[in-house]
């Protein structure tokens, strides 16, 4: 396993657009990376199809969604504690290893600190300590000369899309026999410093904070060493003090739903306490067959009207940030909880939302990697909404 520095260290999100997902601290990836990197060249769309067996349909859900076969609102029956996902992501893995399917899984292990150390993890008992949230940008691939030490030739993954597109762009080189990747949907992530001071700024009682989650409810959940839960709206959040905490790379990430995973899981789709499943292949539905018998699930929901919310989104673009009263916050909030988008409609803004922010930096940042890095479907939306 790789070891955590004493205190996380970003070195090369300093020198480039970088999310630190680990690839480049090795020298042989190095001079790899403008075929290797999200960030210098689109890896989704020749990739797709390679790993999926077709491209996306642009004329469905898909072009928001990346290609999938099937996809659930489901929960575990008896929910693991204190795990991110209620212990989905968890479970599959503990079958994997007690089935033989795999040599190990590389994930993150949790810190003291809510950091995260890239770890490869052979039983379940050291799986344990790999449950709930990390905030931080983890080097994740890291690992990968550790994996190729010890020759593991079955191994399953767990990364945001970032991580995970460079994983399958190095896919062939680690002379893996199977691979399983499972995708955690992602639509921002800070350096561990910026996520200190988001909770500082947005918390009323931040030293108590053991758990975060953005939620579909247009809010922010805090859970509390107590066992409470502080919910924040996002239109009372200071976003004025908080405007440098987003890295470059996230806001030049096209992969929230990343598309090259096997099966992702996320929220934005489905009810409070729910899991958004995707079976994007055959290995993402032998994955999802792991757990199946030990899921409940539900009807997914699709209402309001994203054209009209982003339309009202995109008049803000590049303006400073507008700070609401918080009496005036929360009657939008609950305004939105009634009739604004909600589950697949709420995850199409979302998607929209954040390809049509993260366009708009690179085009006032990195004007000459839009043509390198922009991908098909985010075309596609800047063109619903004209813009150039």
């Amino acid at each position: 396993m790789t070891q955590a520095p004493s205190t996380p260290t970003y070195p090369l999100m300093q020198r480039r657009l970088c999310s630190n997902c680990g690839a480049c601290t090795q020298p042989d990836h190095e001079a790899q990376v403008e075929d290797l990197c999200g960030f210098q060249t689109d890896v989704v769309t020749p990739l797709e199809p390679k790993l999926h067996g077709r491209p996306r349909d642009l004329s469905s859900d898909e072009a928001y969604f990346g290609v999938f076969q099937k996809m659930y609102a489901s929960k575990l029956k008896n929910p693991k504690e204190d795990a991110q996902t209620n212990g989905t992501i968890t479970t599959i893995l503990e079958r994997l290893l007690e089935q033989g399917k795999v040599d190990a899984v590389l994930v993150t292990r949790k810190n003291s600190n809510n950091t995260g150390t890239p770890i490869l993890v052979r039983n379940k008992r050291e799986l344990e300590n790999c449950k709930g949230s990390r905030w931080d940008m983890v080097p994740l691939l890291d690992a990968v000369p550790e994996i190729q030490k010890q020759g593991i030739k079955r191994l399953a993954v767990v990364g945001v899309g970032c991580q995970i597109s460079t994983l399958r762009a190095l896919e062939a080189q680690l002379g893996l026999e199977k691979l399983y990747v499972i995708g955690l949907v992602c639509t921002d992530n800070m350096t561990a410093p910026n996520w200190k001071r988001f909770i500082q700024v947005t918390s009323r009682t931040p030293w108590s904070v053991r758990k975060l989650e953005f939620m579909p409810d247009f809010r922010v959940w805090f859970w509390h060493e107590d066992g409470s839960i502080e919910k924040v709206s996002y239109f009372e959040m200071r976003m004025d003090k908080l405007q440098d905490c987003f890295p470059d790379a996230c806001l030049s990430c096209f992969d929230q739903m990343n598309a090259l995973a096997d099966l992702t899981v996320g929220y934005m789709a489905v009810p409070l306490a729910w899991q958004w499943l995707l079976v994007r292949n055959q290995r993402g539905q032998e994955l999802f067959d792991l757990i199946a018998a030990d899921l409940d699930h539900t009807e997914f929901v699709d209402s309001g009207d994203r054209i009209d919310a982003m339309k009202r989104l995109l008049k803000y673009l590049g303006k400073p940030p507008t700070v609401l009263p918080r009496l005036l916050a929360r009657i939008l909030d609950n305004r939105i909880q009634s009739s604004g988008p909600k589950g697949l409609e709420f995850a199409r803004l979302v998607v929209e939302n954040k390809q049509t922010r993260n366009w708009y930096f690179l085009k006032q940042r990195y004007p000459k990697k839009i043509a390198k890095i922009i991908p098909p479907h985010t075309q596609q939306i800047l063109d619903r909404y004209n813009l150039k």
